[in-house]
């Protein structure tokens, strides 16, 4: 008899176990709808598309959701090289977006491809994103998404990667970047066009446009700094 009531009692406190573990999966499932994603640290993806691919084939629920970005995160956002996150409330999590910085892009296919300083390939869009310069004129043999890119001549792309960060740090609204066929480096500025020339290094004649650019935001011409040498008094601008 008491074999009997063991097993009977065994057979309860199994069934307790599983009600409260069906009832907790249940509370878990519906106490914590995942209703806001905020998107902070992001200059190259819109909120609305980080929110959209984390969203995407998951499941709705805060706690996994914060779970899978916090200890595994598999989400491919667009240019970053890396999500954290902050639990907020039952119904909300703060996703921070570690983005790489875009060097420059190139046209290929009807489409822009972005890089990073290295010359990796970040992101592939037939979206142009403002302030990137689009480089033209380097004939390239390989281009595959996070990847690196594959040119001809490795110094000419060496140059642009330089020249790239160097209008990143002087905050240069350069559109295009071109390299004619006699490797003469030539920017483009709304109508303004600066003729660089093939130099060894372009710092010194960099830190100098970075001054007078902007008085030339509106006008159209060119600057002719092929023969340009560090500490020259005076720089003409051409106008057309």
């Amino acid at each position: 008899m008491s074999f009997q009531r063991k097993r009977i009692n065994i057979k309860r406190l199994l069934a307790f176990i599983v009600i409260l573990v069906m009832g907790l999966a249940m509370y878990v499932l519906t106490a914590f709808d995942l209703n806001t994603i905020e998107v902070v640290g992001n200059k190259y993806s819109t909120d609305e598309t980080v929110a959209s691919i984390i969203r995407k084939n998951t499941y709705q629920n805060t706690l996994y959701v914060y779970s899978k970005i916090r200890f595994k995160n598999t989400y491919k956002i667009p240019f970053a090289d890396g999500l954290e996150v902050d639990y907020v409330n039952r119904h909300k999590i703060k996703v921070r977006v570690i983005e790489k910085e875009i060097a420059g892009c190139l046209e290929y296919m009807n489409q822009y491809v972005y890089f990073d300083e290295d010359g990796n390939v970040l992101e592939i869009s037939k979206k142009k994103i403002a302030k990137i310069p689009v480089i033209s004129g380097i004939p390239f043999e390989e281009i595959q998404l996070y990847g690196k890119v594959k040119v001809k001549d490795e110094k000419i792309f060496n140059k642009i990667l330089n020249i790239s960060e160097q209008i990143q740090q002087y905050n240069m609204s350069i559109d295009k970047i071109m390299y004619d066929s006699q490797n003469n480096l030539v920017l483009y500025m709304n109508k303004v066009r600066v003729y660089l020339g093939d130099k060894k290094s372009y710092d010194a004649v960099m830190a100098e446009l970075a001054k007078i650019l902007p008085k030339a935001k509106k006008l159209k011409g060119y600057f002719d700094l092929t023969d340009y040498e560090a500490g020259q008094d005076k720089i003409y601008f051409h106008v057309e």
